[in-house]
């Protein structure tokens, strides 16, 4: 085994893993989040119409 991939095989894979949770898992978790408190406003909303 090449002494190069050593280094380059779990950089690669840290790189990956990083790209996919700042492009996949962070932006999921925002708009979720998002969602959540635009629901929990609505229902306030509602209550103190009401």
């Amino acid at each position: 085994m090449n002494a190069m991939y050593l280094i380059y095989v779990p950089v690669a894979a840290f790189f990956v893993a990083f790209v996919v949770y700042g492009g996949l898992v962070m932006p999921a978790r925002e708009i979720l989040d998002s969602l959540r408190d635009h629901r929990g406003d609505r229902e306030a909303g509602r209550k103190a119409a009401a």
